[in-house]
């Protein structure tokens, strides 16, 4: 049976470790220890801890190749266990895909909320008490239209950017926190839980 309750729903690239492009999650990324042990406080306290990411890596490639889908899919068993995620969902649609499967305008692909609707229901998510972590504008608004109240925007030199291929939209406001980097964004809903 799966957990319900509140969440924190985290982007992994440019969240979890340095976006350096498509393949990034492939790299042996460096993870400090204090986000793992704060990532466990966070659900010993009832919340969900759910990914939620746009994976383009093999959009860019003529074809998928079967070692690196396995290295792939070891690298996101990992990252489950090792965030002790409840769920993952991951999009690896892209507008602009070089193989024609994966070329579409997905609606889990953020700033679509699809995946993150789909977590809602899975989980039974109590969305009111929510949080959203991402380190781009989309990320932002997705967790806006999906209804998360709490959406933090960990700041790097892409932060607002819009992802490639995706229409642009021009909502009236986005409402977000931003942060340095993720320990601080941590710190801050720590504080909102009183953790």
């Amino acid at each position: 049976m799966n957990r319900s309750g509140p969440a924190i729903f985290i982007d992994l690239d440019g969240t979890l470790w340095p976006d350096l492009g498509p393949g990034t999650i492939l790299e042996n990324q460096s993870l400090v220890q204090y986000e793992i042990q704060i990532s466990q406080i966070f659900s010993d306290l009832g919340y969900l801890l759910i990914g939620i990411t746009n994976q383009t890596l093999f959009g860019y490639e003529s074809k998928m190749k079967l070692p690196k889908v396995l290295k792939y899919r070891r690298r996101l068993k990992n990252i489950v266990e090792i965030f002790s995620f409840d769920s993952l969902f991951v999009c690896h649609h892209h507008p602009k895909s070089q193989i024609p499967f994966l070329r579409s305008s997905c609606p889990n692909r953020k700033p679509g909320i699809g995946s993150i609707q789909w977590a809602i229901d899975i989980h039974n998510i109590d969305i009111s008490k929510s949080f959203i972590l991402g380190d781009r504008i989309t990320d932002m608004l997705a967790g806006q239209e999906a209804g998360i109240p709490n959406r933090l925007l960990i700041l790097n030199s892409r932060s607002l950017e819009w992802n490639e291929g995706e229409p642009f939209s021009n909502p009236k406001s986005i409402g977000f926190r931003t942060y340095r980097n993720l320990s601080e964004a941590l710190k801050s809903i720590q504080l909102v839980i009183g953790a």
